[in-house]
């Protein structure tokens, strides 16, 4: 039911990122999830013809904050015709909800970004051009869930993606259509079945 009108179908997917738990809840399926809201910033790079896509690579950074052996920075090369580069958090922002969370760049941990970025790239990067927050939501084992819930051959859910989900989305698009569509297929689903979760029986 929306606010415009009420829709009907006989199969759906659920992709629904931060509000999938609340939507779980109400098809009595306790689905342990936790939201982050991560921030990513855009750096103006000095000599932006070595951070071009082909010649600089997307990196990601093990334990850079001396406390954990996870990805803690990642970022890509310049590319769309921009100057400056995506340096971005992962996995270390404050935990929030797709109702409480808000959209302000963390001043605390902007700066800690940016020192990542001298330490890490000296001389090579000048100012924050622009910065953006987005939302994580995880699994406890923070993988992908992509299975029908338990018992349901007409409800799909292909989500929480666990903060890296977007770059599997076109693939997992065709596979979610041939699932739907009960054409069979060969994929290795079962590792981000929803039964490997404690207290969600198939």
């Amino acid at each position: 039911v929306t606010d415009s009108g009420e829709i009907t179908a006989r199969k759906i997917v659920l992709t629904q990122g931060a509000w999938l738990g609340a939507t779980l809840q109400k098809l009595d399926v306790s689905l342990e999830l936790t939201v982050r809201k991560e921030q990513y910033l855009f750096f103006k790079a000095l000599a932006a013809n070595e951070f071009v896509t082909g010649r600089f690579p997307i990196f990601c950074e093990y334990n850079a904050l001396g406390d954990d052996l996870d990805i803690q920075f990642y970022g890509f090369p310049i590319f769309e015709n921009r100057s400056a580069m995506k340096m971005a958090f992962h996995q270390t922002g404050p935990i929030t909800s797709a109702e409480r969370r808000n959209f302000a760049i963390e001043e605390d941990r902007k700066q800690q970004l940016i020192s990542f970025v001298e330490r890490r790239f000296p001389e090579k990067f000048g100012e924050v051009v622009d910065g953006k927050t987005c939302l994580y939501t995880n699994t406890a084992d923070r993988d992908f869930v992509f299975d029908f819930l338990p018992g349901r051959t007409d409800i799909l859910v292909l989500s929480a993606c666990s903060g890296h989900g977007f770059k599997f989305a076109p693939l997992f698009g065709k596979m979610a259509e041939r699932l739907l569509r009960s054409e069979g297929h060969d994929d290795p689903l079962e590792v981000f079945s929803i039964e490997r979760f404690a207290g969600i029986p198939r």
